[in-house]
């Protein structure tokens, strides 16, 4: 007959933390969860940085050319 944590332990969970090695399963799982967030918040942080100085670049040029300001005044009048 196996236990509600050996049951859990089989099925990836780590919600039994009663016993030391379910406690050192649980602690390492949390530590490889913190060690990927601030990962994957930097990867998201420089491509959205990216993405702006893309748009900006973008819209610097299509300033600079006067479409922009062709395109307002056609819409305008």
């Amino acid at each position: 007959m196996k236990s509600r944590c050996d049951l859990q332990e089989e099925d990836g969970g780590a919600q039994c933390v009663s016993s030391g090695k379910h406690r050192a399963i649980y602690l390492d799982r949390l530590e490889t969860l913190s060690q990927m967030v601030p990962v994957v918040l930097q990867r998201n942080s420089m491509e959205t940085r990216r993405d702006y100085e893309r748009n900006a670049a973008r819209a610097k040029a299509v300033f600079r050319q006067g479409s922009l300001n062709d395109h307002n005044r056609s819409f305008w009048s």
